[in-house]
């Protein structure tokens, strides 16, 4: 039923080369074993037309964006807890993590949820992370970056003194219908045998990276329109709002885990080797000698997204910041699948 839920082409959406089969060696048998591998989404191809739609792609999205939501209930109780959970994704395919617990629950790790899916989605290759590492990492790294406030403020001055013209959107949105056409006509090409397979996988690439490039030109580009920076108002609140947040980190117990992941909301990506994390500091709006507690509660309902590098500019009182940081040493070998997913 999943999978039905999940099949994307009911909406009459048909992608080819989505996925591509390799061969394996399977050490316990010594026989040769086909496995299925989600591809990058430059080398897919849609085929439009070849599908009648059944449902309204507002309807998939609506299942899919449950069915991939972390957080909901899962049948039985978890046999321990994962405080990112609903917070972070697999670096490597963007799919949600979730929590495993091995050896009876001695091992616990985040996993990406496609390491044990069926052929029909494809498996992801990422490997475990283990739950005390990556855990220890984030606290660590939001509060180096609280730490540096400094930092978050020249990227905004940066980009306060970039003006944006609107004929520069024009031009980038012109040149992704370009690439989207070209990418149709390619489709076309192959699909009626014209076009050698070998010489469709390189164009389908070029193109993908280049759509990719000019979507987040164009984004950054809208965004510095619409979200003037307010470096006033950042210099004077920003310092004081990283210090006492930084504090209130560093200090953090178990329960005030699942407080500070909503309140600065952070979005987290992970893998074996690194860790990205995104977030939003909130901003002090007032001296009414309201608790740091009560004005992170109550800004963490308020989102506001510029998309930056390495800091953030200011919407309404917050302010976007991102971080990565590389593990610096080996996370281990999970030992037999024996645990129970959160």
């Amino acid at each position: 039923m999943r999978r039905i839920l999940q099949n994307e082409t009911y909406t009459g959406r048909t992608v080819y080369r989505r996925t591509s089969v390799e061969k394996r060696r399977d050490n316990r048998t010594g026989r040769n074993v086909r496995r299925l591998r989600l591809q990058p989404e430059t080398e897919w191809i849609e085929v439009p037309g070849a599908t009648p739609a059944l449902i309204a792609v507002e309807t998939f999205q609506k299942t899919r964006t449950i069915l991939d939501d972390p957080a909901r209930r899962l049948r039985g109780k978890p046999t321990a807890n994962y405080r990112l959970r609903g917070h972070i994704r697999c670096l490597k395919c963007d799919t949600p993590m979730v929590g495993q617990a091995q050896a009876g629950g001695r091992y616990r790790y985040y996993r990406c949820r496609r390491s044990y899916t069926g052929y029909f989605e494809g498996k992801c290759d990422s490997k475990y992370v283990r739950v005390e590492v990556l855990e220890r990492s984030v606290l660590s790294e939001v509060a180096k970056v609280l730490s540096s406030p400094d930092r978050i403020l020249a990227e905004a001055r940066r980009l306060a003194g970039q003006e944006t013209d609107a004929t520069a959107i024009e031009a980038a949105t012109r040149e992704l219908q370009q690439v989207e056409e070209q990418q149709r006509r390619l489709t076309r090409l192959y699909v009626s045998g014209t076009m050698p397979e070998d010489v469709l996988a390189e164009e389908s690439s070029r193109l993908g990276k280049r759509r990719d490039h000019l979507e987040s030109k164009r984004m950054l580009l809208e965004t510095q329109s619409t979200s003037p920076i307010d470096l006033d108002k950042l210099s004077e609140r920003l310092p004081e709002v990283a210090d006492r947040l930084r504090e209130w980190v560093l200090e953090a117990k178990d329960g005030d885990i699942a407080l500070i992941l909503k309140a600065l909301d952070l979005h987290i990506k992970a893998s074996s080797k690194e860790v990205q994390i995104e977030g939003t500091i909130p901003l002090i709006e007032d001296d009414t000698g309201t608790n740091l507690v009560t004005i992170v509660q109550t800004s963490a309902s308020r989102r506001g997204y510029s998309p930056l590098s390495t800091a953030g500019g200011s919407r309404r009182g917050m302010m976007r910041w991102w971080s990565q940081e590389q593990f610096r040493r080996s996370l281990g070998r999970p030992g037999p699948r024996r645990g129970i997913c959160c």
